[in-house]
């Protein structure tokens, strides 16, 4: 048994503190935290080594170079011992009978799935959690896109380590989209899980953090970001669940209708949108759902699965 929690983290000193006395302090005692620093313009990975030398449960990588939230999450798996994996956000945090529930409920899972708060304004409001039960791993990935009834990210749910060996899809260094990644990672594991249970139970503390791993000049529009991420994962299903392929189709439909809306958050994120940049999207929308992912004169032409495709263990 035991939890190993990762840490990816890029200019997090503002909140990583809390982040990490979160996990230190939890009630349950087999757990180890990896944490995975990204070069940084603060005290990011000061504040890591802190924990580093008083708590021997506590390890820190420091990238010599930007790898991204993706890679340094994969980074951190190759350092994980323990049976089960969670991801944590770096200005996150989590109730502190967090793991002993989590460990207790996971059971013969591959996949524990539970609610969350979203941090806002001072103070925790509990999201909606409409699932509760279990799903086959193809069902769970149908509501990861389609349905949407499962937030597509990490951080609300704990992992057998195992369901990871194998295929991940992992965006190299240089790519640092604000939006679809989480999915893109999570895709191939949640394909090969066997039981994915979900409870109404709120552990953790979400907090939008808008200067991490995931801000970089060059690809700063969400939408962008979200559809380089599909063109993966369509590749990607197409290859190996073909059957799931059309819920992909269909979330790329449900995310025409709400781009208005998307374009709203990006500005009040920061983010830049123009009205020209919506049209030439909804434009390259219309193209993929007509030939596909990577198709000729796309976004992404040139593109391949492999240049995501990873395993592990590392070889």
């Amino acid at each position: 048994m035991g939890i190993s929690a990762i840490v990816a983290a890029r200019n997090a000193a503002k909140f990583m503190r809390i982040a990490l006395l979160s996990l230190q302090k939890q009630l349950h005692k087999d757990f180890e935290v990896i944490v995975v620093v990204d070069p940084s313009e603060d005290q990011t990975a000061q504040i890591a080594a802190e924990f580093v030398s008083n708590d021997r449960r506590f390890s820190l990588i420091e990238n010599k170079t930007r790898q991204g939230l993706s890679m340094s999450r994969y980074i951190g798996l190759a350092r994980a011992n323990k049976e089960h994996v969670l991801f944590v956000d770096a200005d996150d945090h989590l109730d502190l009978n967090a793991f002993s529930e989590m460990e207790s409920q996971i059971g013969e899972a591959d996949v524990l799935v539970y609610g969350h708060y979203k941090y806002r304004g001072g103070r925790s409001l509990p999201s909606k959690n409409p699932l509760a039960g279990e799903l086959d791993g193809i069902s769970a990935t149908r509501k990861l896109l389609a349905d949407y009834e499962m937030r597509p990210v990490l951080w609300d749910k704990l992992f057998k380590r195992s369901l990871f060996e194998g295929d991940i899809l992992v965006l190299p260094p240089g790519r640092f989209p604000p939006s679809g990644e989480n999915l893109l990672f999570l895709l191939a594991p949640m394909l090969r899980a066997k039981k994915v249970l979900c409870v109404t139970d709120h552990y953790y503390h979400h907090r939008h953090n808008h200067d991490g791993l995931s801000k970089a000049p060059g690809l700063t529009d969400r939408a962008e970001g979200r559809l380089l991420c599909y063109e993966y994962i369509g590749a990607y299903l197409q290859k190996e669940e073909p059957s799931v392929y059309q819920y992909l189709m269909d979330t790329i439909e449900r995310y025409k209708l709400t781009l208005y809306q998307d374009v709203q958050r990006d500005r009040l994120a920061g983010l830049r949108t123009y009205k020209s940049y919506r049209r030439r999207l909804k434009k390259e929308l219309a193209a993929y759902e007509e030939r596909g992912p990577f198709s000729e004169g796309g976004l992404y032409e040139g593109k391949d699965l492999k240049d995501v495709l990873l395993t592990f263990p590392p070889r």
